[in-house]
């Protein structure tokens, strides 16, 4: 029993001696697919260069319309956010105690020029009676004097007669430009007054707008010195803004901040625009001829820097790492690291590693 025993546990050890030393099967080279990608190519153009600061824009007119007389607010002829052209009513206020003076000033000059009448009639009978010396040369300047008078106290009150009359006009705001109403700060039956602290409204001219932004010394270099183009783009917006011009350029740096103040006109034709934004602006400074660029999601980076994936010839994959240039909205562009006729790896990058074999959806 003992022999057979140890008999049997020979053959186990053998068998599982021969069993281990079989060789391993090589897995089915067939078996790892390539791993689908899509692909793009460098877009080389010329590529402008900008000079880019944040500004502001406000309105090209902004005017407060106030009283010019007292009196008591009639009617509000227009609403909030109207626009209106020039000599349209805004404002109307009670007339009656200025077409009273109105009427005083004229009856005044009424009685002036009747005087004035008189006196000249006299002045005509003794000029000849002056001229063969029948009248004393006292009475005679002395006539001519109160007809000098009379003369002066007519322009004296058609003067006043003219002021009330600009006053009675004063009673009907009208506008004095072209532009969109602001917020009214007055309703019927207020007492208004010249030099009161509140404005009735303000009328704001839209179009064209202006835009003021600041620059650097180093970047004022940079500027040419002809005239400049500016482009405008709103800070919650990729829309670009229609294109506008400098206008002005300070003469100066402040001596606090180092900065120069630039102005620029933009055309708001759709009032697409408001003062008060703050926008993104640009100064276009240089072009970049035949600029390589390449979509910014293609680009992946490692301790090296950026780089992207590119499909060689026998579809394969090879790593190229890159020296950026500007980013150009969801462009970037190489300025070294790839040729242009190159296929970069667009979408597909989760598995991709250098050598991994690819094919083109």
């Amino acid at each position: 029993m003992k022999k057979t025993f140890y008999i049997f546990f020979l053959i186990n050890i053998i068998g599982s001696l021969l069993t281990g030393c079989k060789p391993k099967q090589e897995p089915n080279s067939e078996a790892v697919r390539p791993i689908p990608v899509t692909v793009t190519i460098p877009v080389v153009r010329d590529v402008p260069v900008y000079l880019e600061s944040i500004g502001s824009l406000s309105a090209s007119i902004l005017m407060e319309i106030r009283p010019q007389v007292d009196g008591t607010l009639l009617g509000v002829l227009v609403s909030e956010g109207q626009s209106v052209k020039q000599g349209d009513p805004l404002f109307h206020i009670d007339p009656k105690q200025y077409e009273v003076k109105v009427k005083e000033a004229e009856a005044q000059v009424a009685i002036d020029r009747a005087s004035f009448k008189v006196i000249q009639k006299k002045l005509d009978r003794y000029k000849s009676l002056s001229q063969k010396d029948l009248i004393a040369q006292s009475e005679w300047d002395e006539l001519e004097t109160d007809a000098e008078k009379a003369k002066s106290t007519i322009d004296l009150d058609e003067a006043r007669l003219y002021s009330a009359k600009v006053n009675l006009d004063y009673c009907t705001i009208t506008s004095p430009i072209e532009g969109r109403v602001g917020r009214i700060d007055a309703h019927p039956g207020s007492l208004v007054s010249r030099g009161q602290a509140n404005a009735l409204t303000t009328i704001a001219k839209m179009d064209p707008l202006v835009v003021e932004f600041t620059v650097t010394e180093k970047e004022f270099s940079k500027i040419p010195k002809d005239t400049l183009e500016i482009e405008i783009q709103s800070l919650c917006s990729e829309n670009i803004c229609p294109k506008g011009i400098v206008t002005f350029l300070d003469n100066h740096f402040d001596s606090k901040t180092g900065l120069l103040l630039i102005r620029g006109k933009i055309q708001n034709k759709d009032n697409t625009l408001r003062p008060g934004q703050s926008m993104h602006v640009r100064i276009p400074i240089a072009v970049i001829p035949k600029a390589k660029l390449i979509p910014q999601k293609t680009i992946r980076h490692n301790q090296e820097g950026p780089y992207v994936y590119v499909v060689q010839e026998d579809m394969t994959v090879a790593v190229r790492q890159l020296i950026l240039g500007d980013e150009q909205g969801a462009y970037q562009i190489v300025i070294e690291g790839i040729d242009p006729s190159e296929q970069i790896i667009l979408d597909g990058h989760l598995r991709l590693s250098a050598g991994s074999k690819v094919e083109i959806k």
